[in-house]
């Protein structure tokens, strides 16, 4: 049972959100909690490398298209467990900015 979920969330890069969820997840785990780390949805990756989570394994992108359950994509680390991204996502990203952009300034028919 989840008893709480906590984001860190910033579209500004070099906020400091990697070191935020690493510290606040470590310090948590040290209490006693489970901690499911969820990475990146911008695409860098950063926390996905810094707890060395296996590249070869599915990540959050194959989550979100539908092409892998969430459960295959889990990853156990010492610090946590975590839903990895890579940079795949970042053109994830860069796609949807387009899509919406074109949404917004296309005229109306």
């Amino acid at each position: 049972m989840i008893k709480e979920i906590i984001a860190v969330v910033n579209r500004k890069r070099g906020a400091g959100k990697t070191m935020t969820s690493q510290s606040l997840g470590e310090g948590l785990k040290l209490k006693g909690n489970k901690v499911l780390f969820i990475d990146d949805m911008d695409g860098q990756g950063n926390l996905s490398n810094t707890l060395k989570a296996d590249k070869a394994k599915p990540i959050i992108l194959d989550v979100l298209t539908r092409q892998e359950n969430i459960k295959r994509a889990l990853q156990d680390t010492e610090q946590g467990d975590i839903v990895a991204s890579d940079t795949s996502l970042f053109a994830a990203d860069l796609y949807s900015a387009t899509i919406m952009t074109a949404t917004i300034t296309s005229p109306l028919t």
